[in-house]
């Protein structure tokens, strides 16, 4: 899945999220927002500082009306903070005003998120409804009991780093087993399609990385927790 996204954005943990989570992401230079998720959707993402800064200026409105001219479908995705404790000396009521116009008098859909890494997995579900009407298949993993074979190769596969559900289910298909994978050389992942040279070698970098000797792993490491927010 293909995800247009600003150059601006080249360098922030959303993009790298992204890619994280399956979606093969490509900067340009866009006229019209941040992240461009369909032929008809559009995404301007907002930290919450930005975003009163829009509103007291009010280029909000005018990149938000810019956006509805191009695109039938235009989300703002507000991260990074609360739009209320930003600091800025603007009266909340002023705020409620912003996002009741955006919302109804420009047809704006808005988000709150409260990390970079929680705007890029909406930004992901949002890209996989828009392009292919059904819903995400994000990486992350509930708990419960998985089914033996086939169901726990995949599972485990799905705990690797940039390895989605989709990208599993091809590396199973072409080794045949979790231990082929593992033993795998970064050439023989890229014969696998969507694993480029830089995924494979974060692959085969992650399954032979070894604990320093004297390190310890503390009871409260989480593999699955969301990294904080900075």
């Amino acid at each position: 899945m293909k995800i247009y996204a600003d150059a601006r954005e080249g360098s922030s943990r959303v993009t790298e999220a992204l890619t994280e989570l399956g979606a093969t992401v490509e900067l340009a230079h866009l006229e019209v927002g941040d992240y461009v998720l369909a032929h008809d959707t559009v995404v301007l993402r907002r930290s919450a500082n930005e975003f009163v800064e829009g509103v007291v200026h009010e280029r909000i409105y005018n990149q938000a009306s810019k956006a509805r001219l191009e695109f039938g479908r235009v989300v703002i995705l507000i991260s990074d903070g609360d739009v209320y404790t930003t600091g800025h000396k603007v009266m909340p009521e002023i705020l409620d005003s912003a996002l009741s116009r955006l919302t109804i008098l420009l047809g704006c859909t808005i988000f709150h998120t409260r990390s970079p890494y929680r705007a890029a997995a909406q930004i992901f579900r949002m890209a996989k409804h828009a392009q292919e009407g059904k819903p995400a298949e994000l990486t992350f993993r509930k708990g419960g009991k998985v089914s033996p074979g086939m169901g726990q190769a995949l599972y485990s596969l799905e705990g690797f780093p940039a390895v989605s559900p989709s990208t599993s289910r091809k590396l199973l298909q072409h080794f045949g087993s979790v231990h082929a994978v593992v033993n795998a050389q970064p050439e023989q992942l890229q014969e696998v399609h969507g694993i480029g040279p830089s995924k494979a070698e974060r692959l085969y970098q992650a399954l032979r990385w070894q604990l320093a000797p004297g390190d310890t792993v503390g009871d409260s490491v989480s593999l699955f927790a969301e990294p904080p927010s900075q």
